[in-house]
């Protein structure tokens, strides 16, 4: 079986996250996916230090700033699904 490189699976993924966002940005699950995969792109082009954790670089920052940003819109479509859930 082949391998397919993470690379192209972020890719793959993001696009159709995307997709998903511009059918509905009414459900928080997309943007959790998104804010995820956005993440993930920013760690592949992030530097590692010598104890292994992530230095942010020029390239990695724009992908961290849109994580943050379709996080941030999850949280109160989040809460919102929350406050309308039965007790």
């Amino acid at each position: 079986m082949r391998e397919i490189p993470r690379a192209r699976i972020l890719t793959v993924s993001s696009r159709r996250a995307k997709r998903a966002r511009d059918v509905t940005d009414k459900t928080q699950i997309v943007l959790l996916h998104l804010g995820a995969y956005y993440r993930i792109k920013g760690d592949t082009l992030a530097q590692h230090a010598p104890d292994g954790t992530l230095v942010s670089t020029a390239q990695s920052l724009p992908w961290y700033q849109k994580s943050v940003e379709a996080l941030s819109a999850a949280v109160p479509l989040d809460h919102e699904f929350n406050d309308d859930k039965p007790p």
